[in-house]
């Protein structure tokens, strides 16, 4: 397979999300046959908390602001990365901090740990408003 390469803009809008996640798993449907549901539900649920914690917390909800998705398919591989126009924040923290002290039910940063988990892979930018990720399939 080539590589296959799409990107979406769209302002901080949570209605957004699901526009853009349909038309994104169609896309994806489409690139690459063989992704069975459970590929698909996992893709679903990575790019729904994404894109979310995008809009909710790194551009708190700012219409006025975009959040930008690229996504590039090739040797079995999704890579994404997603960014918004937020400040970041100190994701060590909360990838790691309340996870270890013992708080393994905090709601704090458990859409990363779930992302964190379904991927092959996520790393953050200097500041955290952009995270990468990849997945094979």
């Amino acid at each position: 397979m080539a590589t296959f390469k799409m990107s979406y803009v769209f302002e901080s809008k949570l209605i957004k999300i699901k526009e853009v996640l349909m038309s994104l798993l169609d896309c994806l449907r489409n690139e690459i046959p063989g992704l069975t549901e459970d590929d698909l539900s996992e893709l679903r649920l990575i790019f729904s908390e994404l894109l979310a914690n995008a809009v909710v917390h790194g551009n708190n909800g700012d219409i006025t602001k975009k959040v930008e998705l690229s996504i590039e398919i090739a040797q079995n591989e999704i890579s994404s990365v997603i960014k918004d126009e937020g400040d970041g924040f100190d994701y060590p923290s909360v990838l790691v901090g309340e996870y270890d002290a013992g708080n393994i039910f905090a709601e704090r940063g458990r859409g990363l740990r779930i992302v964190d988990s379904l991927t092959d892979g996520i790393r953050f930018n200097g500041s955290g408003n952009e995270i990468a990720f990849k997945k094979k399939y």
